[in-house]
């Protein structure tokens, strides 16, 4: 069975396959698990901390209180946080993604990483108010300054509700 590329980019371990048939919703190159398991971590949570606009956002803070939190609840065994390079969606930051559940969270505050820690990596359960939907695969850039900082808001996220951090206008 085929896997659309921007499906579980990180759950697995990539094998380019043939195109998926004709008709499908997917149109880029797709990729085959080639194991069913994320061995030697059952889970997999990364924190994008670089890039243009992660780190103008918090991105250090929400790391650091996962990675905490998760060795806090003698989880390091199982579960693994670390810093992600540029994640290609900047502005919606902190990102955080988590394998291989293959959920993508934005505009992450430590008051929501912490609900993020208790509900989806302790429970099982994602938070869907926080979670990252766009619709399409790909890069969804805000448009930015050169400071880096957001000059438009984010009108995906949260149904348009969200205030990006470093972002000033209206």
């Amino acid at each position: 069975m085929f896997r659309p590329l921007e499906s579980d980019p990180l759950a697995c371990l990539l094998r380019v396959c043939p195109p998926p048939p004709v008709g499908t919703p997917f149109h880029s190159t797709t990729i085959q698990p080639v194991s069913p398991t994320m061995e030697p971590f059952a889970m997999h949570v990364f924190v994008c901390t670089s890039g243009g606009t992660c780190p103008h956002q918090g991105s250090a803070a929400v790391h650091a209180f996962l990675k905490e939190a998760v060795a806090r609840a003698l989880l390091k065994s199982r579960v693994r946080v670390s810093q992600a390079g540029c994640l290609d969606q900047c502005g919606h930051g902190p990102m955080v993604v988590i394998y291989p559940d293959d959920v993508w969270y934005s505009h992450v505050s430590l008051e929501e990483a912490q609900a993020i820690f208790s509900e989806h990596i302790l429970a099982g359960r994602p938070v869907d108010a926080l979670r990252f939907r766009v619709g399409e695969p790909g890069a969804h850039k805000l448009a930015r300054d050169q400071s880096g900082r957001p000059t438009q808001r984010c009108t995906h996220c949260r149904d348009g509700r969200v205030v990006t951090a470093a972002y000033e206008g209206e």
